[in-house]
């Protein structure tokens, strides 16, 4: 039931204003409570917005502060004739016009069967071996089910060796089996072992004119310049990345009378764009910390943040960052200003365009691209060619020093010798041409070609046929011959993932290999030792990273390929950090929003505080107001009711003595 208010009528007294006079103290603490509530809520507004731009400004700033893929490493290709070559230049292209004649494309081997009535027309069972170069044989079984030329086209088709085929019909309105190598190149041409029953009856042994075929397997040929020192590559696909350094040329055309320009430089616009998004990004936050600290004289009002030493300093710091100077780079590009970026009176930085674009296009003597990434990113640099930088976490600090770097053992790849001496000559037929292995935890079986080989071309033709397998597509291994004449398997990859394992099988014996036998590599270990002080490091193949936790390494990752020769018992070579602009703004904003200490999480934290203790206290606040007023809400009442009691009393006895007076005199 709520409150009766009286308002006086008895009495006449407003106590409803009274009852307000009295609790006036009271709301104007709970007014200043409000004030303060509302105060400290508009802060921690703003300082949630300085953070979204915080976030914005890291966002803007990771791909200059990247090691990998920097704007500053972008290469733009243009080719005088793009009908003919369409070109793409990684960040390991350098810049600089190059003329290429396209020769020949690369082409797949084609070739046609004699010719049959009908696409159902019958043919002899048997056994029709079939492969594309050095690939394992695949043997398909021509039986009463599939003896047809269709059939053993979708036989063929089913087998998965790369090759396919189809029944097409030529002028005479006669039917042929096309092949067709499923790779371009004179390597992967399609060799057949036709096992299948002579012709007989109305079934007909498909026979392949090897010697004039439909289409000739070809390799590209490409040449770069003209004159006596020009250079040709040939491949066999129509991609060639090994004629220009960190170019890929895609052959569509060729014609080695027309000589094609192709140009390589900076991305400049892509560059351009990156440090203009990184500048706005920084203006814009200088823009909202100035808003919110300014004070206007001419209207007397502080802005929410005016005077606060948080603000301020997060300005401060973000503007000692970009006033760095970065060491290890060429003196000549180890500040902003240096390429045209310079900070005004008001804080802000402005972008000279074409300083700046002339410095990415190389026109600054002694600058070049590797001079602008270090400017901007996380950068590493080693004194020894077998230990290089890879990456550096968000928690590798900047070394004041060079960090040294202790290998205590070389990553080593997974080998299988030979127990015997390979022959001279070793014959490969259908007694001992399966080789079955595991390659790096994936197990394959391939098909030896029948011959008869030299120690050489025995060791070429196993790594050829276990490369060319499937089953083991992104792995590789490598055949050779040791001191001994044995045959030595070899996985291409590095550490504890690599190995090889031998099976028994038909080709083991002939290869001199022991079934059974297997090797697992060994990944780098080793640490790093920074002034004095041990910092211990993981291994995966040829990666070292620095454990997690580590004060100093913490995230670092070198890629060491030296061999176990080279390991020493000292260090073997140090590597220097160093971050760049970019990279250094990018760990101080990590540093500002770290969940657990940064001080733009503490400072919400301590304001999310203040807010939690001003509710409690309006909430108490609130109820001792609600019951002072209520108890003089009902005094007030109760003295109402009271004057009200004695008004009757009043007028009864008033009653009274009039009755009294009327009786005396008779009336």
């Amino acid at each position: 039931m709520g409150n009766i208010n009286i308002g006086g009528l008895v009495s006449g007294i407003d106590t409803d204003s009274i009852i307000t006079g009295m609790l006036k103290i009271q709301q104007q603490q709970i007014d200043q409570f409000n004030s303060k509530k509302t105060t400290i809520q508009t802060k921690q507004t703003a300082y949630q917005s300085l953070q979204t731009q915080l976030v914005s400004l890291r966002t803007t700033a990771i791909s200059l502060a990247s090691s990998a893929g920097n704007p500053f490493d972008a290469r733009i290709v243009t080719v005088s004739n793009p009908d003919a070559i369409v070109a793409t230049a990684s960040a390991k292209a350098a810049s600089g016009t190059y003329q290429i004649k396209v020769n020949s494309l690369a082409t797949a081997q084609q070739v046609a069967s004699q010719e049959f009535a009908d696409p159902d027309s019958a043919i002899t069972e048997g056994t029709f071996n079939i492969r594309i170069g050095s690939q394992s044989l695949a043997a398909i079984t021509i039986d009463a089910t599939n003896n047809t030329l269709s059939g053993l086209a979708d036989a063929i088709n089913s087998a998965g060796t790369g090759v396919n085929a189809s029944v097409v019909q030529d002028s005479t309105s006669s039917y042929r089996l096309l092949l067709t190598s499923g790779k371009t190149g004179t390597a992967n041409q399609i060799s057949i072992t036709n096992e299948l029953a002579d012709s007989a009856g109305n079934a007909l042994k498909p026979v392949f004119d090897f010697d004039h075929p439909v289409q000739a397997a070809s390799d590209a040929s490409v040449t770069l310049g003209s004159g006596t020192g020009a250079l040709t590559v040939t491949s066999s696909t129509n991609t060639v990345s090994t004629l220009i350094t960190g170019v890929s040329l895609n052959l569509v055309d060729a014609d080695p009378s027309k000589t094609i320009s192709i140009t390589v430089a900076a991305d400049t616009d892509k560059a351009t764009k990156a440090v203009s998004d990184f500048v706005d990004a920084y203006n814009g936050i200088l823009d909202f910390i100035d808003s919110q600290t300014k004070y206007d004289p001419a209207s007397d009002t502080a802005a929410i943040l005016q005077g606060d030493y948080s603000a301020i300093n997060v300005r401060s710091q973000l503007q000692n960052v970009l006033q760095s100077v970065i060491p290890g780079g060429s003196n000549k590009a180890n500040r902003l200003s240096a390429l045209g970026i310079v900070t005004a009176d008001n804080g802000r930085l402005t972008v000279n365009t074409t300083q700046l674009q002339t410095a990415i296009n190389g026109g600054i003597p002694g600058v070049n691209t590797n001079d602008l990434r270090h400017l901007f990113a996380l950068d590493g640099t080693g004194n020894n060619g077998g230990i290089t930088f890879l990456y550096a976490g968000s928690k590798t600090k900047e070394s004041a020093t060079p960090y040294q770097v202790n290998i205590t053992k070389a990553a080593e790849r997974a080998t299988v010798s030979g127990v015997q001496e390979v022959s001279e000559n070793t014959v490969i037929d259908d007694t001992n041409d399966s080789l079955r292995i595991n390659l790096d935890g994936v197990e394959t079986t391939v098909s030896l070609a029948h011959g008869t080989y030299t120690r050489d071309q025995l060791a070429q033709q196993v790594e050829d046929v276990v490369n060319g397998s499937n089953d083991i597509a992104g792995r590789s291994v490598s055949v050779g011959l040791d001191a001994s004449n044995q045959l030595t398997l070899t996985s291409d990859s590095y550490g504890s993932s690599s190995r090889v394992t031998v099976y028994a099988s038909s080709a083991a014996s002939s290869l001199g290999l022991r079934e059974g036998s297997s090797d697992i590599g060994a990944d780098v270990a080793g640490n790093f030792v920074v002034n004095g002080v041990v910092e211990p490091a993981t291994g995966a193949g040829r990666t070292l990273t620095g454990n997690e936790g580590n004060h100093n390494t913490d995230g670092l990752q070198v890629k060491v390929t030296l061999a176990p020769s080279q390991v020493t018992a000292d260090s073997e070579g140090t590597v220097t950090i160093t971050r760049g602009v970019a990279s250094r703004l990018n760990a101080l904003i990590d540093s500002m929003l770290d969940p657990k200490k940064g001080i733009l999480t503490s400072l919400n934290n301590s304001l999310q505080d203040q807010l939690d203790s001003i509710a409690t206290s309006l909430t108490n606040q609130q109820a001792a107001f609600d019951k002072q007023k209520d108890e003089l809400t009902s005094r007030f009442a109760d003295m109402e009711s009271s004057l009200q009691k004695l008004q009757n009393t009043s007028s009864l006895l008033g009653s009274q003595l009039q009755s009294i007076k009327n009786l005396g005199t008779g009336g």
